[in-house]
């Protein structure tokens, strides 16, 4: 899409390499291969996400999610558009591989796939798909990124479409291969007009904007809008896509000050190469044109193109970056406006950061692929360079103050009853139902409170615990009865609010740039987790809240708080506790040590794996990484049965545990048929399965066991997924940190079938 297509390029110093022996379709494809995956990641997330627990939710949004996500994900395309032609355009003269498509056969293939995945109604695009791949090289790629869209829209299989589309595609083939001369000239005729370039512009849209497409219907499809709202969005983004990253780069590459910076840069370069660098000439192949005696004549107009299309690529990301962190610093409560991408979703940072590695990825291979050099080389560098001890992640923490935190033995001296709770991890979902279960047996149960010991929490059911200790600080001084059950009724969402924006956000701003070029830079407690660390204090209104601060209320104001983490580098379980735990080898007691912000606590005992960093103290000494407490035990039960036996040793007090587990109990996989490649993964399926189910048998054996020595009942909270009438419009609740809302809405459901459980707290506090 250049507007100044310059002579043909004279003979380049060194000549170009002879053409290689692969055949030249399957060449290009690994040449490729860097926007070739971006395309099929943008195209294929929408259809592959829907269908996974883990990242289903990344597609919720209302119509400005749906605007912002679509203009980064056309932003991706467009980016991989540009480092698609670029390489096409210039690759026999860098890679001495010349353009030549397929034959008969590979087509015909293609056209049974095609026919057999998306049925009849595809045909006619996939056979649009094929001429053009034939004809126009570079949109190859492109159109067959299109096709596949139209594939995932329609998705009719059939057997006869497969024939169908063989015999169609192979016939198609034939007659380009006979008649493909005629087809060119009217090639040259659209995609080289010399009057129309908005027309270029537009089909250049259409084609490679395609994968954004099918994103926006998935998304608006989970979003759950009418016809007549989705379709607004879409055109919304599709026009603003158009002008930002086709209009505008095209008009901006035909300004005549364009055209004076990119003379001034090539005198320059021109002089430079002539003395001090001469050697980079041997290099520059597919970079720069030469004359005849092999001097500099300029920079190819290609890349000047890459090189608008990378300052758009870095303004989105420090654009997006900016109002999201301003959004974030306001506290996050009221919306951002129309204009501002501070209320861009977790996905528009993800396709922002694709976009960007697409950018440097096709940048590397370029450079690299000419020395037959593989992407994983740099790659590598980069993370063995990345993994120096400085860049290393770090949290806040303070000496610990003088004051003893109470023990085991203190809080439950002179009580005649005993409740504590052991709440496991899930994400958001495990948030959401510890503060909804949590909050209704304090609002409905006004001894609750009073009689609650402790809190034994992992994970997602921290952050849950942790906003329920919030509210019964505010309960305290709730002035009546009402007042106290408005606290805790009104008050439980707000830990399910959506976070993954944040967490985003801050891998893509703040750690990928970080990873990228902040090599030499010293230890980081500025990055996505600290984020996260700043949202909760904003919605919880624990800014500046320490666990020390915690430890002195627990016993009178507030039960004792144990979030359960785990050391890494020792495999150890942790526990942050504003109770004091005795000296064991095998538990690591980090108050004892430290000091942290509670948020901070909480975070660190979810910290969900690959989301969320491991991060050790912010101190001169050494210590280990913490991680999410669910690694050793889910739980949460392990170190409560420990707090209990060093508190109850020699009495006998009714004790009720609440145990709340946010997930139905796992259905047993039935065995399937499968073959030798099952071998190479059966040991980690084996190891994820057996460490949940280990997890839960330990955690059943040693309540048995207790039961044996104290006067224990179990109150037993979990997330069964089943609505009163027996449906289960519930039972598949999602492992995210964002939910929708009908998911929302079914920790109410499952609450109020949870009749017995409630009576069975009610009749032991009446005791």
């Amino acid at each position: 899409m250049d507007p100044k297509p310059g002579p043909a390029a004279a003979a380049a110093d060194p000549p170009p390499a002879p053409e290689s022996s692969f055949p030249s379709f399957l060449a290009y494809a690994y040449l490729l291969r860097v926007p070739l995956l971006t395309w099929l990641f943008v195209l294929l997330f929408g259809p592959l996400a829907a269908g996974a627990g883990l990242l289903k939710n990344l597609l919720l949004g209302g119509i400005s999610a749906q605007v912002w996500t679509l203009l980064t994900a056309l932003l991706a395309c467009r980016w991989a558009q540009g480092a698609a032609e670029t390489i096409v355009r210039y690759g026999a003269e860098r890679f001495g591989v010349r353009f030549k498509p397929p034959g008969i056969l590979p087509f015909a293939a293609a056209g049974a796939l095609c026919g057999w995945a998306g049925g009849p109604a595809f045909l006619l695009a996939g056979l649009l798909a094929a001429g053009y791949a034939l004809t126009t090289q570079s949109r190859a790629v492109a159109l067959g990124a299109g096709g596949l869209a139209l594939l995932v829209f329609v998705a009719l299989e059939s057997w006869p479409g497969a024939v169908l589309g063989a015999f169609s595609f192979a016939i198609l083939a034939w007659f380009l291969q006979t008649r493909g001369s005629r087809l060119a000239d009217l090639d040259a005729l659209i995609w080289n007009p010399s009057d129309v370039p908005l027309i270029r512009l537009a089909v250049d849209f259409a084609l490679f904007g395609s994968p954004a497409y099918v994103l926006g219907w998935f998304m608006a499809t989970r979003a759950r809008l009418g016809p007549g709202v989705e379709v607004l969005p879409l055109m919304l983004a599709a026009a603003a896509g158009w002008l930002l990253f086709w209009f505008v780069p095209w008009w901006i590459l035909s300004s005549s000050r364009v055209d004076r910076v990119q003379a001034w840069a090539d005198r320059m370069l021109a002089s430079l190469l002539r003395r001090p660098l001469r050697w980079l000439r041997p290099y520059l192949a597919g970079y720069a044109e030469y004359d005849q005696t092999g001097a500099f004549v300029r920079i190819l107009e290609g890349h000047w193109s890459l090189i608008v299309l990378d300052m758009f690529a870095l303004g989105a990301f420090v654009w997006f970056g900016a109002a999201k962190s301003e959004f974030l610093a306001s506290g996050g409560g009221a919306p951002p406006p129309v204009w501002s991408p501070g209320g861009a979703p977790a996905l528009a940072f993800l396709f922002i950061g694709v976009a960007i590695l697409c950018l440097l990825g096709s940048g590397v291979t370029f450079a690299l692929d000419r020395f037959r050099l593989p992407l994983l080389v740099p790659f590598a560098l980069l993370v063995v360079l990345g993994s120096r001890p400085p860049t290393d992640h770090v949290f806040p923490v303070r000496p610990p103050p003088a004051v003893t935190r109470p023990s085991a033995p203190d809080l439950l001296a002179g009580r005649d009853r005993v409740i504590v709770v052991a709440t496991a991890g899930g994400g958001v979902q495990a948030a959401g139902w510890t503060a909804r279960v949590l909050n209704g047996l304090a609002a409905e149960e006004p001894g609750f409170v009073g009689s609650l010991r402790a809190v034994s929490a992992v994970s997602g059911g921290s952050v849950g615990s942790m906003y329920f200790l919030r509210n019964v600080l505010d309960a305290k001084s709730a002035t009546g009865e009402q007042a106290r059950r408005t606290v805790f009724d009104g008050r439980w969402r707000a830990a399910v609010e959506p976070s993954l924006d944040v967490f985003a956000w801050g891998l893509i701003n703040r750690d990928l740039a970080v990873a990228l070029t902040g090599l030499f830079r010293g230890k980081r407690s500025a990055d996505r987790a600290s984020a996260f660390d700043d949202l909760l204090a904003s919605r919880a209104r624990l800014r500046g809240v320490w666990m020390s601060d915690w430890s002195a209320g627990a016993g009178r104001t507030l039960p004792a708080v144990i979030f359960n983490a785990f050391e890494i580098e020792t495999g150890r379980p942790a526990v942050i506790s504003t109770s004091s735990f005795p000296p064991e080898p095998d538990l690591v007691d980090l108050l004892a040590r430290h000091d942290l912000p509670v948020v901070t606590a909480a975070r660190l005992s979810s910290s969900f794996p690959f989301v969320s960093p491991v991060a050790r103290p912010d101190r001169p000494g050494l210590e280990p990484h913490l991680a999410d407490g669910g690694y050793f035990d889910n739980y949460g039960l392990a170190t409560l049965i420990k707090w209990l036996r060093a508190g109850l040793k020699d009495r006998h007090v009714p004790v009720l545990l609440v145990r709340i587990v946010s997930f139905p109990d796992p259905d047993i996989t039935s065995p399937k048929h499968v073959g030798w490649g099952y071998q190479l993964y059966a040991p980690l399926v084996g190891m994820l399965k057996m460490r949940a189910m280990s997890q839960g048998v330990r955690g059943a054996l040693e309540l048995e066991m207790l039961q044996e020595t104290l006067d224990l009942s179990i109150a037993d909270f979990t997330f069964h997924g089943k609505t009163p009438d027996g449906k289960s419009a519930c039972s598949s609740p999602s492992l995210s940190w964002d939910l929708s809302p009908d998911e929302i809405s079914c920790f109410d459901t499952v609450w109020a079938a949870m009749a017995s459980q409630r009576a069975q707290v009610r009749r032991f506090l009446g005791k």
